[in-house]
C-alpha cells in the first residue's frame, strides 16, 4: 500500500512540474501599438500600398499604386489615375500626413507603381519602380523604347517635388521593372528587378536576354547602380539564363550589395559556376557595390517552388531572406524546412545567410492557409523583425499561436539573429481583409508597419472607423502579466471534467479594448491541444462557452486566457 501511495505521489508531482513549466500565455517583451494612421478613401478609390520606410524625426513614406481619386488626411486629393505610382509622407509624431505625390500619365496613358523607396542620410527620398514612357514625374519627362521600363527617381524629402528621373530604356510591352532599392553610404542608389528582351541603361550599357534570342522573351534579373546626385547610371549587370527575376537587394555598410530573386533552368552570375533548377528556386548571391562583379551565388533548393521577397543586412554583414515555399526548402547544411500538409498555397520562411554565401539558419511560419509576401528588416543589435498577413492561425516556433479575428489578419514578429529562434508574435486585424505589405524601423528602434485595413481593425487599444491604407507604429516592449479583475471572475466548471467544461468569461466593459479572446489549452507536456478565438463580452454580463475534451487523455491541463498584452492561467483536470 505505501509504495502505491508513494508511486501516486510522484506522478501527481511530476504532472504539478510539468504544469509549471508550460510557457506563459503570453511572452514577454512583446511591444503594444502606440501609434496608428489610416487614410480612408473616396468611394471608387482604391490604393494598395507595397511598401514603406521609416525617416528621420518619426517620418514614414508610404507608396504604391491607387485607382480613383486618393486623399491622405487634408492634404489635397492626388489626379485622376488608374494604376497610378504614389508616394506619401508621414509624421508619426505630429500624426499627420505631410505631403503626397503621384506619376502623372503625360503624353502617355497611366500605368505606373512605386515599389520600393529608401531615404538618404540628408532626409531626401529615393524610388524605384515602373513606369510608361511619357509618364511625368512633377514636369520631369521619362523617355525610352516604349512599352513599360523601370525607374529610378530622387524626391525633396521636404517638399516631396521631385528632383530627378532615369529610366531605362525596354523594347515591348511589359520589359521593365524595378522591385527594390538600396543605398550606399554616399548615397548611391542600386537596384534590381528584371527585363525582357533588350534593355538599355542611358546611352552605354545595353544587354539582350538569352531567352529573346530562343524567342521566349522570358524575364531577366538584373542589378544596376546609378549617381545619387545626378541621376547617371554608373554600372549594370544581367543574370541571363532561362528565367529570372531579380527582387530584393541590400546594402553592407561598405558598399557591397546582397540580391535575390527567383530563377528556373538556369541562372548566370558572371564568371561564376551557373545556379541550375528544375523549379522556381530562389537565388542569393553578393556583388562588389563600386564595380557590380558578382562575388558568389547560392540558392535555395527543393521539390516544390521557393521565393524570396524580402532582404535585410545586419551590422555584422549578413543577410535576413524572407520569402515563401512550397512542400520544402532546403538551404544549404540546415535542417529541411517543410511546409504543412494543409498550407494554401505556401508558408513563410525565414533564413539568415553570412557573408561568404553559408546559410546559418533558417526557420518558417506556418500559416494553415494564407501566405503572402512577407518582410524582414535588421535591428540594429543585429535581430530580425518580419512582418506579413496571415489567415485563420499562424505559429512562430515554440510560442502561442496567433489567431485571425476573421479573414486576413496583419502580423509582426522578431527572432533573434544568432540562432532564429523566436522571441514574440503579435497581430492586429478585424474580422474583414487586412494585410501588412511593409516593414521599417524608426530611428528610436519601433517597428513601423505598412498595409491596408478594413474598417473595425483593431491594432492594440487604437481601433480603425474606416477602410484604407495604414500606417501603424510598435511602441516600447512591456512584460506581459496576469490580469486580476478578469481572474477573479473568470469560471471554469466543472473541474474535474470527464466530457466538457464551460468557460464562464466575465465582461471587459469599462476595462478592456479587445475585441476578442484568445483561448489556448496546453496539455502536461506543453502542447496546444485546443485553440478557440472567442468574442469579447462588452455588456454587462458574463458569456458562456463550451468546450468538449472527451477525446483527450486524464491529466493536468492549463488554459491561458490572452487579452490585449495580458494573461490569464487556470489549471483544469480531465479525467
Amino acid at each position: 500500500m505505501k509504495s502505491i501511495l508513494i508511486s501516486y505521489y510522484r506522478l501527481w508531482l511530476c504532472l504539478c512540474v510539468a504544469w509549471l513549466a508550460i510557457p506563459a500565455g503570453s511572452v514577454a517583451q512583446t511591444p503594444t501599438w502606440s501609434a496608428l494612421a489610416v487614410s480612408s478613401q473616396p468611394a471608387g478609390t482604391t490604393v494598395r500600398p507595397n511598401y514603406c520606410a521609416a525617416g528621420p524625426n518619426g517620418t514614414v513614406i508610404l507608396m504604391g499604386s491607387y485607382t480613383g481619386v486618393p486623399q491622405f488626411g487634408t492634404l489635397a486629393p492626388l489626379p485622376t489615375g488608374r494604376f497610378t505610382g504614389f508616394i506619401a509622407k508621414y509624421d508619426t509624431r505630429g500624426k499627420q500626413w505631410l505631403w503626397s505625390t503621384s506619376i502623372q500619365a503625360g503624353t502617355s496613358y497611366t500605368e505606373s507603381a512605386v515599389k520600393s523607396a529608401a531615404f538618404t542620410s540628408t532626409g531626401d527620398v529615393v524610388a524605384v519602380g515602373y513606369c510608361l514612357e511619357g509618364n511625368l514625374f512633377g514636369t520631369l519627362p521619362t523617355g525610352g523604347g516604349g512599352g513599360r521600363e523601370a525607374f529610378v527617381a530622387k524626391l525633396n524629402g521636404n517638399t516631396g517635388q521631385w528632383v530627378w528621373v532615369s529610366t531605362t530604356q525596354g523594347f515591348g510591352i511589359d520589359a521593365d521593372e524595378a522591385t527594390q532599392v538600396t543605398l550606399t553610404s554616399n548615397g548611391d542608389p542600386i537596384l534590381t528587378g528584371f527585363f525582357r528582351g533588350r534593355v538599355s541603361f542611358g546611352d552605354n550599357i545595353s544587354f539582350t536576354s538569352a531567352t529573346a534570342t530562343a524567342g521566349n522573351i522570358g524575364p531577366n534579373a538584373f542589378v544596376a547602380k546609378a549617381d545619387g546626385s545626378t541621376g547617371q547610371w554608373q554600372w549594370a549587370t544581367p543574370i541571363p539564363g532561362a528565367e529570372s527575376t531579380g527582387r530584393i537587394i541590400a546594402a553592407l555598410p561598405n558598399g557591397d550589395v546582397f540580391t535575390a530573386g527567383s530563377f528556373s533552368g538556369t541562372a548566370q552570375f558572371g564568371a561564376l559556376p551557373a545556379l541550375t533548377s528544375t523549379m522556381a528556386d530562389t537565388y542569393v548571391a553578393k556583388l562588389t557595390g563600386s564595380t557590380g562583379q558578382w562575388q558568389w551565388a547560392s540558392q535555395v533548393a527543393g521539390p516544390g517552388s521557393t521565393s524570396g521577397l524580402s532582404i535585410a543586412t545586419t551590422p555584422s554583414g549578413e543577410a535576413f531572406i524572407a520569402g515563401v515555399f512550397s512542400r520544402s526548402a532546403q538551404f544549404g547544411a540546415t535542417p529541411v524546412l517543410t511546409a504543412p500538409s494543409d498550407s494554401w498555397p505556401q508558408a513563410i520562411f525565414v533564413a539568415k545567410v553570412n557573408g561568404a554565401g553559408q546559410w546559418q539558419w533558417a526557420t518558417q511560419v506556418n500559416d494553415y492557409y494564407y501566405a503572402p509576401e512577407p518582410t524582414v528588416i535588421a535591428t540594429p543589435s543585429g535581430d530580425a523583425l518580419v512582418a506579413g498577413t496571415f489567415n485563420e492561425e499562424a505559429t512562430f516556433g515554440s510560442l502561442p499561436p496567433l489567431l485571425s479575428a476573421g479573414n486576413e489578419d496583419v502580423f509582426v514578429a522578431k527572432l533573434a539573429g544568432a540562432t532564429g529562434q523566436w522571441q514574440w508574435a503579435t497581430r492586429a486585424g478585424s474580422s474583414g481583409r487586412d494585410f501588412g505589405y511593409g516593414l521599417s524601423l524608426s530611428p528610436a528602434g519601433e517597428p513601423v508597419v505598412a498595409g491596408y485595413c478594413d474598417a473595425t481593425a483593431a491594432f492594440g487599444s487604437f481601433t480603425t472607423a474606416e477602410a484604407g491604407p495604414f500606417v501603424a507604429q510598435l511602441g516600447s516592449t512591456v512584460t506581459a502579466t496576469q490580469n486580476p479583475a478578469f481572474a477573479a471572475q473568470l469560471q471554469v466548471f466543472p473541474n474535474p471534467a470527464s466530457t466538457h467544461f464551460t468557460l464562464r468569461l466575465p465582461s471587459l466593459k469599462g476595462a478592456s479594448t479587445a475585441k476578442a479572446i484568445q483561448v489556448l489549452l496546453y496539455n502536461s507536456l506543453g502542447q496546444v491541444v485546443r485553440r478557440q478565438l472567442l468574442p469579447a463580452s462588452t455588456s454587462e454580463t458574463y458569456t458562456e462557452t463550451r468546450f468538449d475534451v472527451q477525446h483527450l487523455s486524464a491529466g493536468i491541463y492549463s488554459l491561458h486566457f490572452l487579452i490585449d498584452n495580458h494573461s490569464v492561467r487556470h489549471q483544469i483536470v480531465i479525467q
